[in-house]
Order: structure tokens, then C-alpha cells, then sequence
């Protein structure tokens, strides 16, 4: 029986992201493997619906038969290994001869608990063709799909058996163009580059692409190659989780709606059964980054299912996060800073756990849902008590703050207390809805209490009477964004966010991820959409028109 191969594909062609096999005779050209996660288990059970009504449930254990494939390796964050040598023709077909392959091995569970797939597959969405081919160093090709994207390289190739044709991936070149500069593909952290590797198996023309990494990138560096090779001979594959397209913008202004593709195309590179930071290098589920974009992400694509999947993801890992910063053990029921991914990075800082409530609001607010928030409530109030507790006289400590603002954290102007404390705020008022909409009037009312000493605090701290504001573009955005200044004072602290990019920063906007968020927003309402309309399109650092002049994701040739 060879069931056990059918099904062994279709389950990693859908959950290809979590596996790593283990190398089967690799030789040095290979890689070596350093981020294991550990053999490749198979739970399956066959259901046979026959002609005359009955049934039959074929399920595995150790009668089924296995054998080693062509992918010899592959790994999430390094790439994959294909030898076409050793496909086994024939192996999904009646009557293929199995004889030499081995009886399954059985072991233990890796998990006590498996769940359906609750959200659309990741599958090729687009490919693009190459764009230039230019000759590196040492015999190498170095190939630009023109755009940056998350996925992988498609080749096609007449070449001898046993011919070795390997594919690194970078977003950007080297000053002289003739070779890749990997520093923003964690080669610093794996200690390995993304590559993949294929060896032909001869007799023809062969098309190969792997199925089990994925990689951030626009230029690949092709070795193996005894000839110049023609442009179709590699084309890029994006893939990304297929959630519906529901939002579109479109205005006369061309440079507004090329910002709003790029915007796009940003979320579709991110988003691989999670939200993540980044497709090149860590690949993980940070709670910041989810907030941040949670909303953006509603008006374009229907994210109900990938919301409330990702608001589960966050409790699977509650209390996981063993030392924390700070140097205590982890809190029973708390979240870690990353909801999955291959490290969780210890309990959530206040204004990144904050996902764990905005998330669940999104879906109430966007789509009516109220089994999240019903279902997790009791976490949620866990997290409100946990941050109250880290809190010094109503105002938060410990928070990671308006991360990678233009010039990087250390330029960073507004204190990390004042957007947790902000965030904080604005989490007790959302719970104090929840807990109306689920009749827990004892609850809302002490998150009103809560609530407004905290606001109290925050105005007390972090208000500058003088100028009517918090000190800087985030502070005020997210001010106003959570409604921590009073009605009798959101005019003044308008006229100081519009003040604080008009006149401190030249018409620029200057803020992190979670000013970002807030500022163009913040600026409409009160007021100064002239602001908000010349900063976003500013063609000067920093800028959204600055980055697209200088050939970010255009599609523009080699330097």
C-alpha cells in the first residue's frame, strides 16, 4: 500500500511551513541543517464511500509502507533540496511495486491536539517573468523579477543527470551589481543563507520549484549553469495566503495609488497563515505588527477567519514565554510577544499584547462578531489585570514603544510609557464594551473606573499645558486615536500634531509603528487633511514618495 506516500504530500503541501527533513545522503555541496523541528510524523485515517452504501476507514499505522523522496531537505527559513534522481515514477498510481520500501515506524505524538485548517491555503497567487539577467562573479547569473515578493524561484532546464543548480535569494545587490548582498535575509541569525538546491535527473526538459520554503526577495544568484541562460529560464512565484480581495482605492492622484499597491503588496508578502514581520528573515507572528495593520488589512481583504484564527493562535501560547525580560518566570495565562513562529520571545510587552484586545474589537466592530471576544474573555480580563499590575502610579511600564521610527530606535521621540500607557487605555475601554455586550455590568463598570484613572495619569505625565500636546507626532496621534484628551483639549492637541510635522519635521511624518498607524487618521479628523495629504506624498526623507523614487518594488534595472 502506498497511501501512506499520497497522503504524506497533501498533508505537507498544506502544513509545508512546520517541516524539516532530515538530509538522506547529502553530500558537502548541501546544506547542512541547523533548525530542525524535528522527523515528519503522518496522523491519517481514509474514509471509503462505496457504490452500495457502505464504508470503510483505512487509518495509519505500522502496516503502511514508507520511503525516502526526492526531498532530501527543507526548512522554512533556509529552502529546500530537490534530487529529481530519486522521484519514484509511478509511486501514486495502482500497481506500483513498493517491495523495496519500508514498514512505518510508529511514534509518539508530537502533539496532544490537532485542529482543522481554519483559514485559505497558501498558493501561488502570481508569477513574474524575469526582468534582466546580468553575469555575476565566478561563473554565477544573477536574475531580477523586478519586484520584491515572498516566495520562491520556478526554473526549467535541459542538463545532464546529477547536475547541481543552486539558487540563492536576496532583496538587494551589491553596490557593483554583479553580486547579492544577504544582510537583511537573517543569515546573521540562522547562520545560514536561503538557497535552493536542484539536481537534475536528466533526459529532458525538467521544471522545478520548491513547495516546502519560501523566501523575501527579488534578485536570485543561479550556480550550476555552463551557459548563459535565456530569461525564461527562471520566473519568480509569489504565494501568499489566499483571503479574498474585498477593498479597493483609486483616485486621480498617481502617486497615491501606487503608495496604495505598495501598501498591498506589503501585506501580501507578510501574510503566510499569520501575519508576519517580515518573509525574509524572521518570519514571525509579532502581536505589534498585527495591530498595526489589523484594520488596513479589513477595508482590503475579508479577514474574518484570519483574525479569529490568529486571536486562537495567541492563546496557544499563554504562559509559554519562560524567563521574561525582566527576569521573572512566565505568567500563567499571559502571552508571549510572537502569537507562533519558531521562537516566542518571552511574555508580551504591554503595547505588543495589546493585539490580544484590538484584534478581537476589529471583528466586533467590522464584522458583528462576538464569539471571539465571548470565547477569550476571561483571558482577556487576565491580560487588562496583568498590565494594571505592571503599572507605577496609572502609568505603564515596559513597553517596546513606537519601534523602528526613520533613523531607527534610537532617534525614537516618544517614550515608551506614554504609547503603553495609551494602549492600555484604549484596551480597558474596549473590554468595557465587552463586558456590556455580554451583560457583565459589574465588570464594566470597574473598566470604567479603571479607565478613567488611567486617562487621569496620562494627562497628569505626559500633557504639556503650554503647547496643548503629548511632545511628538505618535504622542498625539494616539492621544486622540484612544480619546485620552479631553473635548475641551483635542483642538489644541490637533493643532500640535499638525505643528509637529508641519514645522518640526518639515512637512515629514516622523513616526514608528504605532504612529503609523495613528497619524494620517488623526490629522483628518482634526482637521488638517492638507497635512496629511503633502506628508504622505513627500519625496524627501522621510517619505512613502521618497521610497518609491528611489526604485523601491518598482521594478527598476539593475544599478
Amino acid at each position: 500500500m502506498t497511501c501512506i506516500a499520497l497522503l504524506y504530500r497533501a498533508i505537507r503541501e498544506h502544513f509545508s511551513w512546520l517541516t524539516c527533513l532530515t538530509p538522506f545522503g547529502q553530500d558537502q555541496a548541501f546544506h547542512a541543517p541547523k533548525l530542525g523541528y524535528g522527523e515528519p510524523a503522518l496522523l491519517a485515517k481514509i474514509v471509503l464511500d462505496y457504490a452500495d452504501g457502505s464504508t470503510e476507514a483505512i487509518g495509519t499505522n505500522s502496516t503502511w509502507k514508507s520511503s525516502t523522496g526526492p526531498v532530501v531537505y527543507d526548512n522554512v527559513y533556509v529552502g529546500e533540496t530537490y534530487d529529481a534522481r530519486l522521484e519514484h515514477i509511478g509511486w501514486n498510481r495502482p500497481g506500483f511495486d513498493d517491495s523495496q520500501w519500508r514498514d512505518a515506524v510508529t511514534v509518539t505524538a508530537p502533539t496532544q491536539s490537532v485542529n482543522a485548517q481554519m483559514v485559505p491555503e497558501i498558493r501561488r497567487m502570481e508569477t513574474l517573468p524575469c526582468q534582466e539577467i546580468r553575469e555575476g562573479e565566478n561563473g554565477k547569473w544573477i536574475f531580477d523579477i523586478g519586484r520584491n515578493i515572498a516566495g520562491w524561484a520556478r526554473i526549467q532546464i535541459s542538463a545532464p543527470a546529477g547536475t547541481v543548480i543552486s539558487m540563492e535569494y536576496a532583496e538587494i545587490l551589491m553596490p557593483d551589481g554583479r553580486r547579492l548582498d544577504t544582510a537583511t535575509t537573517g543569515g546573521h541569525a540562522t547562520g545560514l543563507q536561503q538557497k535552493d538546491i536542484y539536481v537534475c535527473k536528466g533526459g529532458g526538459m525538467e521544471t522545478w520549484e520548491p513547495r516546502f520554503t519560501y523566501h523575501g526577495f527579488r534578485y536570485v544568484e543561479v550556480e550550476g549553469l555552463t551557459e548563459r541562460p535565456a530569461e525564461d529560464f527562471l520566473a519568480g512565484v509569489l504565494v501568499h495566503t489566499d483571503v479574498p480581495r474585498h477593498g479597493m482605492f483609486e483616485c486621480s492622484d498617481a502617486l497615491l495609488n501606487r503608495i496604495y499597491q505598495k501598501s498591498l503588496w506589503t501585506i501580501e508578502d507578510n501574510i503566510h497563515s499569520v501575519i508576519e514581520d517580515c518573509p525574509h528573515c524572521e518570519k514571525c507572528a509579532w502581536l505589534g505588527d498585527a495591530h498595526a495593520v489589523g484594520e488596513t488589512a479589513i477595508y482590503n481583504y475579508d479577514m474574518a477567519l484570519f483574525w479569529t484564527k490568529f486571536v486562537d493562535d495567541i492563546e496557544t501560547v499563554l504562559g509559554r514565554g519562560g524567563v521574561t525580560y525582566w527576569g521573572q518566570r512566565a505568567t500563567p495565562g499571559i502571552p508571549c510577544n510572537i502569537a507562533v513562529g519558531r521562537r516566542l520571545c518571552q511574555e508580551a510587552r504591554p503595547d505588543w499584547g495589546a493585539a490580544y484586545i484590538l484584534l478581537p474589537w476589529c471583528l466586533f466592530n467590522y464584522y458583528g462578531d462576538t464569539d471571539v471576544f465571548t470565547r477569550h474573555y476571561d483571558h482577556l480580563a487576565r491580560w487588562i489585570s496583568y498590565v494594571n499590575g505592571l503599572s507605577e502610579e496609572g502609568i505603564v511600564v515596559r513597553g517596546y514603544g513606537d519601534g523602528c521610527p526613520p533613523g531607527g530606535n534610537k532617534t525614537m521621540e516618544c517614550p515608551p510609557n506614554l504609547t503603553s500607557t495609551a494602549f492600555f487605555y484604549g484596551t480597558v475601554r474596549i473590554m468595557g464594551r465587552f463586558a456590556e455586550e455580554l451583560g457583565k455590568t459589574d465588570d464594566a463598570e470597574q473598566y470604567k473606573r479603571l479607565a478613567a484613572r488611567v486617562r487621569e495619569a496620562f494627562n497628569r505625565e505626559f500633557l504639556d499645558p503650554e503647547t496643548g500636546g503629548y511632545g511628538s507626532q505618535t504622542a498625539d496621534s494616539v492621544a486622540l486615536r484612544f480619546g485620552l484628551a479631553s473635548l475641551d483639549m483635542a483642538g489644541q492637541v490637533g493643532n500640535s500634531l499638525r505643528a509637529g510635522v508641519v514645522e518640526q519635521h518639515q512637512g515629514h511624518a516622523n513616526v514608528g509603528i504605532h504612529g503609523g498607524r495613528s497619524l494620517y487618521t488623526e490629522l483628518c479628523e482634526s482637521g488638517s487633511e492638507d497635512v496629511a495629504f503633502a506628508a504622505i506624498r513627500k519625496e524627501t526623507f522621510p517619505g512613502y514618495g521618497y521610497m518609491l523614487k528611489k526604485g523601491f518594488t518598482l521594478g527598476q534595472r539593475f544599478p
